[in-house]
């Protein structure tokens, strides 16, 4: 994909994600949310690498690219990505 990968864009692409039934194999900056492909590689221009974005938005970045499902337990991580999406008013 090209271009920037930014707040918005991950906002409107993780309502797809945890809206899918396979949420806990999906990413939401990976070429067709597959959990299988690099998000670096689905986002070469971007200035910021798209699991920071990820990790900043649900406000759990510390210096590290941890996958939210591994850093919370897989429900957890759910709950916490709905949490930002309605307190920073994407839903």
């Amino acid at each position: 994909m090209k271009g920037e990968y930014t707040e918005k864009i991950h906002a409107k692409r993780l309502i797809k994600v945890l809206e899918r039934k396979n949420t806990y194999e999906s990413c939401p900056a990976a070429i067709g949310y597959s959990e299988k492909i690099s998000v670096s590689r689905s986002w070469p221009d971007s200035k910021v690498h798209p699991c920071k974005i990820c990790l900043e938005f649900i406000g759990i970045y510390n210096g590290t690219y941890t996958c939210p499902c591994i850093f919370f337990e897989k429900d957890e991580a759910v709950k916490q990505s709905w949490l930002a999406l309605e307190t920073k008013g994407y839903i």
